[in-house]
């Protein structure tokens, strides 16, 4: 069975040289609109991981200087 890239390229074979051009115009905008979404997305997770960090640094703070201080809980039991 083809792949859709098998099929897009049988197709455009077929075309003029003129719709060819356009067709890979047209590719090219889907591609980079894509890649497009995915970079805005990274960057939305970046921050709200920022975010969360930023409302959570004073526990994360006083977490580690308990850590630090009284070890981790049920430390002694750990087989790693």
């Amino acid at each position: 069975m083809p792949t859709n890239l098998e099929l897009v390229e049988a197709q455009a074979m077929s075309l003029s040289q003129k719709d060819r051009a356009l067709l890979l115009q047209r590719l090219r905008l889907s591609i980079n609109q894509v890649s497009g979404e995915s970079q805005a997305h990274g960057a939305h997770a970046c921050e709200s991981g920022q975010s969360w960090a930023e409302e959570h640094a004073e526990f994360v703070t006083a977490y580690t200087l308990m850590v630090e201080k009284e070890g981790l809980a049920l430390d002694e039991w750990r087989n790693f």
